[in-house]
This record gives C-alpha cells, sequence and structure tokens, in this order.
C-alpha cells in the first residue's frame, strides 16, 4: 500500500541530483544546460520513469557556492530577461536569481501532504531539501509531487470543468514570440493559448495551439530571433479535452501525450479553459485522502489489466523505435567534405518527414541548389580548390537554413535542403543566402566568386500520389529555369548570383577573368 502520510512517498518524488551551477555562469551556458536536459528527455522511453524526473530537473537551476544553497532560478526568471532582450553571455545568475531560497531539511516526518501545502502556501513550484547540516541533499518540484497524490484525488470523480481555469491567456498565430513572452510575463502564466475566431459561433475563440515558456527559452537558447519569429511557425499542436470529461480521463491524456497541460473545449470545439498539472494538484481535497488509499489499491488492480495491454504496446513500440536508430547508426548518413547529410541520409530523414507531415496537412519546401563552374574551377585551379569551393557552399548554406531543416550534398556540386515552411518563408531563405553569398564575396579573400544556382518548389501540403524523387525532380526544374534566365540577363526571385568584378564589361555569367573565377 502506498501511505501517502509517510515519508517513503517523499523519497519517490525527490530528485536527488539536480541542476547545480556556480553563481558566475551566464544566462547563455545556463539555458544551454536546461535545454541539452529536455532533448534527454526526448529521447528517453515515453513510459520510463526517468522521462518525468529528468522533466522536472530541466525547469529549474539550482545557484550554489560550494555545497551550500545559495539561490534559485525558474524557466519563468529566464523568460523574463528573454523579453528584455540582453546579452546572456554578460548576464549570470547571481543577477537574477531568487534569494533567500524557501526550503525545508529532510527528516522522516515529512509526508506529500505536508510538502503539498507548503508548494501551495507559498506559490512555488520547486522546493529545494536541505540536510541537518544545511547542505543541498535533493528537490522536490510539484510535478513529481502530483505523481504520487494525483491518483488518490482522482477517485473522486469530479470533472474537468470543476477545476479548469477559465480565464485564459490567449494569442493570435501572426504575433511574434517576443510578444507573446512579454504577455506571459506581464499576465505570470506559463503558456498562451493561440488562438482564431470560431468559424461558426459568435464571441468565441477556436484553438490552434499552444506556446510556453519551454518553447520560448529553447529558441532563445539557439539564439534565434524572437522578433522575427512568429506563434503559428512555433507553436504546438494543442491537446484538448472536452468540458464535461472525467479528472481520470484528463490525467490518462496528459500521460499520453506527454503535456503538462490540456486545453478544455465545448461542443463545438470553442475554448472553454485550461486545465495543468499545477491545477489537479492544488485542487486536492485533504480530508478525503486519509479514507482513500484502500480504495486507491481496488481501482488499481482493476485498471490492471488495461495498463498491462498499453505498456505492452508501448514497449513494442520503444522496441522497434530503438532498432529504427540502430540501423540509421550503422549506415554512412553524412557527406565526407562538407559534414551535412548524404543521399542516402537525406532521402531516410525527408521521407520520414514527409510521413508526419502527410498525417498533419503541414507546409513544406524542397530546395534545389548547384554551386556553378565547378567544374571549370577544378580544370584552372585544381581540385583541392575545387573542394574549398564545396565547403564553402555548404557553410553558407548550413548557416541560411535551421537546424532543424535537413541539408545534404547530393554529390558533385548538387545540395538540396527540405524546409517546413510554406512559399513565404522559402523566399526569405532565398534572400537571406543571396544576402550570405554576396557578404561572402566582399570579405574573403578566395581566387573566385561564389555562385549559387537555386531553385525551391512549395506545397501547402503533401501532394497525393507523389514521392520525394518527383518533388525533388520538380524544385530540380526550378533551378535550372532559373539558372538559363540569368543567362538570359534576367534575375529571378531565388537568384543569388553575384556578377564577376571584372575591369570590362562582360554579360556571359560563364566567363572567367584571370585573376578571379566566379563560382
Amino acid at each position: 500500500m502506498l501511505d501517502l502520510t509517510s515519508y517513503k512517498s517523499v523519497e519517490k518524488c525527490l530528485i536527488k541530483d539536480p541542476i547545480m551551477l556556480a553563481a558566475e555562469t551566464t544566462l547563455l551556458e545556463a539555458a544551454n544546460t536546461m535545454a541539452s536536459l529536455k532533448r534527454t528527455c526526448e529521447l528517453q522511453d515515453k513510459t520510463s520513469d526517468a522521462l518525468e524526473v529528468n522533466s522536472s530537473r530541466a525547469s529549474c537551476i539550482l545557484v550554489m557556492a560550494g555545497q551550500q544553497l545559495q539561490g534559485i532560478v525558474t524557466e519563468r526568471d529566464l523568460l523574463k530577461w528573454v523579453i528584455l532582450d540582453q546579452n546572456w553571455q554578460q548576464i549570470t545568475l547571481k543577477q537574477i536569481m531568487t534569494t533567500p531560497v524557501i526550503s525545508l531539511t529532510w527528516d522522516q516526518s515529512l509526508t506529500p501532504l505536508h510538502i503539498s501545502q507548503l508548494l501551495q502556501k507559498h506559490r512555488i513550484r520547486h522546493l529545494p531539501v536541505l540536510d541537518t547540516e544545511g547542505k543541498l541533499f535533493g528537490l522536490i518540484t510539484h510535478r513529481l509531487l502530483r505523481g504520487v497524490i494525483e491518483p488518490v484525488h482522482l477517485l473522486r470523480l469530479r470533472f474537468v470543468k470543476e477545476v479548469m481555469v477559465s480565464r485564459v491567456v490567449y494569442g493570435a498565430p501572426q504575433q511574434s514570440m517576443w510578444h507573446l513572452a512579454k504577455v506571459m510575463m506581464e499576465c505570470r502564466v506559463g503558456s498562451i493559448v493561440i488562438v482564431k475566431p470560431h468559424p461558426t459561433l459568435e464571441q468565441a475563440w477556436f484553438p490552434l495551439g499552444i506556446v510556453t515558456e519551454q518553447d520560448i527559452l529553447h529558441l532563445r537558447s539557439l539564439d534565434v530571433d524572437l522578433q522575427k519569429i512568429t506563434a503559428e511557425q512555433t507553436m504546438t499542436r494543442p491537446t484538448k479535452i472536452a468540458v464535461h470529461r472525467s479528472l481520470i480521463e484528463a490525467k490518462q491524456l496528459m500521460e499520453r501525450h506527454q503535456t503538462h497541460r490540456l486545453i478544455v473545449v465545448g461542443e463545438h470545439h470553442e475554448l472553454l479553459g485550461l486545465v495543468t498539472q499545477s491545477n489537479l494538484l492544488e485542487a486536492m481535497n485533504q480530508n478525503e485522502m486519509y479514507g482513500l488509499v484502500s480504495f486507491l489499491e481496488q481501482q488499481i488492480k482493476e485498471r490492471t489489466q488495461e495498463l498491462d495491454r498499453l505498456n505492452q504496446k508501448l514497449r513494442q513500440e520503444v522496441q522497434e523505435r530503438k532498432k529504427a536508430e540502430n540501423r540509421i547508426r550503422q549506415l554512412s548518413l553524412t557527406d565526407e567534405l562538407t559534414g551535412v547529410y548524404n543521399r542516402r541520409g537525406f532521402f531516410m530523414l525527408v521521407e520520414q518527414e514527409l510521413s508526419l507531415l502527410e498525417r498533419q496537412k503541414l507546409p513544406f519546401s524542397l530546395f534545389f541548389f548547384d554551386v556553378d563552374n565547378l567544374k571549370t574551377i577544378n580544370d584552372h585551379l585544381g581540385h583541392g580548390v575545387g573542394d574549398r569551393v564545396i565547403v564553402d557552399a555548404a557553410q553558407i548554406l548550413r548557416d541560411s537554413f535551421r537546424r532543424a531543416d535537413i541539408l545534404a550534398r547530393l554529390g558533385g556540386d548538387e545540395f538540396t535542403c527540405f524546409a517546413p515552411v510554406n512559399q513565404a518563408e522559402a523566399d526569405l531563405i532565398c534572400q537571406r543566402l543571396q544576402a550570405a553569398i554576396a557578404n561572402f564575396n566582399q570579405q574573403q579573400q578566395r581566387p573566385y566568386q561564389l555562385s549559387i544556382s537555386t531553385g525551391y518548389a512549395s506545397y501547402t501540403e503533401f501532394p497525393a500520389n507523389a514521392s520525394l524523387r518527383t518533388l525533388l525532380k520538380q524544385a530540380d526544374e526550378k533551378m535550372y529555369r532559373n539558372k538559363r534566365q540569368r543567362k538570359q540577363g534576367r534575375q529571378s526571385a531565388c537568384d543569388d548570383t553575384p556578377r564577376p568584378n571584372t575591369t570590362k564589361q562582360n554579360t556571359d555569367p560563364d566567363y572567367l577573368p584571370k585573376q578571379s573565377l566566379n563560382l
């Protein structure tokens, strides 16, 4: 029996190895540490207890002076400095940490009920635990505490409408992530629901997605300009629950989708509220817990068969995923010269992405690039310089796309890239690439002028009866069409080719002056 009045239950929600950093650590280093741990969570077995533990570890940083606790920094504290838009390499944890820290001393009289009351009293989500000598013993978070005491609360057969938050902070898809971060700080919330007007109901909103503190901090750790990224580009698809559903169903839905928030909707899928793990924890009625422990065991036994079936299915999925990951590691997926994906890696990864986009009906673009005049460079300056050209081109292309985009060298002078962006965003990428090439040619002392022919094809959703090879061929054809137009003296919208620097006028784009080769 799980005794919720015993300190042994507290041990189940105690993190023995929280993130601990020195006060002199910069915000950039701290954000990268948290982001790295969150990426580890994404690769873990979704049924593993370690997943929830690591997710809680990544939600705050304990600032230490030797073995003594000096302060605490949470995701919400970091969010405040995202809005201020200052240099995170010059700001340290000491400047933003909360001190003194609310903590408690570990002893065998502690119970989940006692800790729950302490969290609610001080309105905090993280509670450091010290030993009798004042040294850090561990960390307790509201997430892990909920995992210990929430099942008893759910057995009261209460409903989502009883605990949901009706006053939801919402935003529009076109608003920038910087604006949403500012709203989060002003309203003191951890998430914003992205909405549009309801298509059939007046004065009602239809939920499109959700943006959280973690999303904003992840983008900031990647040094993304939050004022240029919109909610529509980064929001997570919402996990919805009907207002009449029970809290048991809410708990199961949270676990199934590995989320801490559910969007509550009405009969016509209109936005009604939000229910979070914190809501479930705060709704705990202490007076009813003592008499329901035996009932909890009975309910768990009744659900054992169904849970075993789901766990078996999840284990099979995990095993299949591990087998797939092992196959990927066994294959050579990268180009040796440039470090980007090769043809095999590109097709393997993009086909997986396309299957996902096909189900969700999301837009994407496929780019095709050709490094101009590589053969001429090899003939005049040697293959060593030709390799340098390929490496330069790959680096510029890599800098022009996001890390999540799939860039590959197909072979020789041909590159391609898959990006989940629409046509307008693809045009911006082309402009960014054009500027990068012009800047490279101006600043780098190379015996050639870099030139890349570009073409892309954008799709609002995956075309019916199409294959990746078909889509790649369409982008290839557009690239060669742009190349022909350049030779005829007409610059295309996606033409990023700088003109040769020559002392005499020459309209032939393949013209090569003696001192400078146009690549």
